[in-house]
C-alpha cells in the first residue's frame, strides 16, 4: 500500500482498521511477492501489469485458473495460458498458478480442482430463513 503497487479492494476507514482484499487481489499480491522475493525483480516496473492482471482476474472463475501459467514477457506483455499450451513455452518468466491457488482454496474455502463445477454463491452456514422461526409451512402461527 505504501508504494501503491497493488492497492486494496477496500481501503481502511481509519486508524486501526485493516484493508480488505478479495481472492483475485491476494493472487496478484502472491505473484508480486514471488517476482520480488524469488526472482529479485523491481516491482515498480510492473504496476500496469498488476492492474491489468487484477482487471482480467475480476472476470475469471477461480476454477478456470487451475492448470494455468502466467507468462510475463515484459512489464506490459503477459498472458494467462494453459500449462500444456505450446504458447506457454514462450520466452519469459513462467509462473505456475496452482501453488498459489492451493493456498487461496484453503484460506478462502474456495473450490479445488477435484471439485470442478460452479462455485456456491455463499456458504450454507450463513443462509437464514428470511421469515423467521414463527412461520411454519407458509402459515403464520397465532
Amino acid at each position: 500500500m505504501r508504494r501503491a503497487l497493488i492497492p486494496p479492494d477496500v481501503k481502511p476507514s481509519g486508524r486501526g482498521d485493516a484493508s480488505k482484499f478479495c481472492w483475485q487481489t491476494i493472487l496478484v499480491l502472491r505473484i508480486a511477492a514471488t517476482l520480488r522475493g524469488e526472482l529479485r525483480l523491481e516491482l515498480s516496473h510492473y504496476v500496469e501489469m498488476f492492474a491489468a492482471l487484477r482487471q482480467a482476474l475480476a472476470g475469471t472463475s477461480f476454477l478456470e485458473l487451475w492448470g494455468k501459467v502466467l507468462v510475463i514477457q515484459g512489464p506490459l506483455r503477459w498472458n494467462l495460458l494453459d500449462a500444456d499450451d505450446r504458447a506457454s513455452q514462450l520466452d519469459g518468466i513462467r509462473l505456475a498458478l496452482d501453488p498459489h491457488l492451493k493456498v487461496l482454496a484453503t484460506g478462502f474455502e474456495l473450490a479445488s480442482p477435484g471439485g470442478r463445477g460452479q462455485l456456491e454463491m455463499f456458504p450454507a452456514q450463513v443462509v437464514h430463513s428470511p421469515i423467521g422461526p414463527s412461520v411454519s409451512r407458509g402459515r403464520r402461527r397465532a
